[in-house]
């Protein structure tokens, strides 16, 4: 039983999860980076569309019938799973194809360091959206999680004396300190997804 369960979540999920504002952010993203971006400014628009792809990527977690869903037998971290596989594959290919364009028309991209962002800010999306789900219960939360990524980013921009900064991939340490902040969210994530029902 439950293979057939997780064969006919994995069937409609394209149908119940909103994927149109990422899809958008994604499209936007390349289609700039491919015809908009001079090699000077590549970076900056890749931090931009990263920042847009995991603001809307936290719309991916919203869940209409998780009040519904919440005694079903399966369990909760089961059926978010399948969301954040979507996610996982989804950003991943797309930062992929971004990273194929950019190289190619510039040699020198801090394509690792780039990279950490958006894991980092891909996991600030999910984390937010998960806390959010968790105290409204009632599985909408895309907005804030949207939001919270939004803020994050851009303050990594601002750099104010004896206020530690929010890490920016292009600073020395940056790359580092944005991996601790995506285990510190991803530890956070997985947490919020414990089912409330069968904590003991």
């Amino acid at each position: 039983m439950r293979s057939r369960q997780l064969g006919a979540t994995v069937a409609v999920l394209p149908r119940i999860v909103g994927l149109g504002p990422p899809a958008w952010a994604a499209a936007g993203g390349l289609a700039v980076v491919a015809f908009a971006s001079r090699p000077g400014n590549i970076a900056l628009h890749l931090r931009v569309a990263a920042m847009a792809v995991a603001a809307a990527t936290a719309i991916l977690l919203d869940d209409d019938a998780a009040v519904t869903l919440a005694p079903s037998p399966t369990a909760l971290p089961v059926r978010r799973s399948f969301r954040l596989a979507v996610v996982t594959v989804a950003v991943g290919g797309w930062w992929a194809a971004m990273l194929a364009v950019a190289t190619a028309r510039t040699a020198h991209l801090p394509a690792a360091a780039l990279t950490t962002e958006v894991v980092a800010l891909t996991a600030i999306a999910v984390a937010a959206a998960l806390a959010v789900q968790r105290l409204a219960g009632d599985g909408r939360s895309g907005a804030t999680g949207g939001i919270v990524v939004v803020a994050w980013f851009a303050l990594s921009f601002l750099r104010i004396s004896g206020v530690p900064a929010v890490p920016s991939p292009l600073d020395p340490d940056g790359p580092a300190r944005l991996l601790l902040v995506a285990a510190a969210a991803g530890a956070a994530a997985l947490l919020l997804s414990r089912d409330p029902a069968r904590r003991r």
